[in-house]
């Protein structure tokens, strides 16, 4: 008698059926990538301000239980995902898949972030959130069209975010960690000498 089940809504009004609900439900199969990916449905539930209940294991569980309910707040967001697509076409033959996975990954899913954790980093006393951007923003090499156009929307998603939060405790970073020994370097780079690069320890070390 509690439990309303309403047809499909469009998206241009799921915030005003997110806004009516008491609770927000995240049920999935139990498939082996859900323990290793945040079904964006969950950051939209965060992002809305409603309760979620989680009917899932693995990475999901721990980000909610652990941020919420143990500390009530988060200090600092660290976005470091991040993905280059092909890069040996150009632009005008770039494949419609590659191009919305690239932006999905490198823009749309630190967008989600923002949204969903936002809220956490304004109970902070000094909330930080650091996005990892590229030179490819603002160099643009041949044939790396998708990557260097989602990382100059990046920069630009994050400025606006820290001008939007100037007169608050929050404040939005970009870093730019130049070229770097990682995996990604090494499968865009492939003729590079991985030993004339700076190692991730080099940059952050512990």
């Amino acid at each position: 008698k509690n439990i309303l089940f309403l047809p499909p809504v469009s998206k241009n009004e799921m915030a005003a059926a997110l806004a009516g609900a008491d609770a927000c439900l995240a049920i999935l199969k139990p498939l082996e990538e859900y323990k290793t990916t945040y079904p964006n449905k969950v950051f939209d539930y965060m992002a809305a301000g409603r309760p979620v209940v989680l009917a899932i294991d693995g990475v999901i569980r721990a980000v909610v239980e652990a941020t919420v309910a143990a500390y009530g707040r988060l200090d600092i967001a660290f976005n470091n995902a991040g993905i280059t697509g092909n890069t040996s076409t150009p632009i005008h033959e770039a494949g419609e898949s590659d191009f919305e996975q690239v932006m999905d990954v490198n823009v749309t899913a630190n967008w989600r972030l923002i949204r969903s954790l936002d809220p956490l980093l304004r109970m902070s006393d000094a909330g930080r959130a650091i996005f990892v951007s590229s030179g490819a923003a603002s160099k643009c090499r041949p044939y790396w069209g998708p990557y260097s156009v989602s990382k100059a929307a990046l920069e630009a998603l994050v400025r606006t975010y820290a001008a939007e939060n100037e007169t608050t405790a929050i404040r939005a970073m970009l870093l730019n960690p130049g070229p770097l020994r990682t995996g990604m370097r090494r499968s865009a780079m492939p003729g590079e000498d991985p030993e004339t690069l700076r190692t991730p320890e080099d940059l952050a070390p512990h």
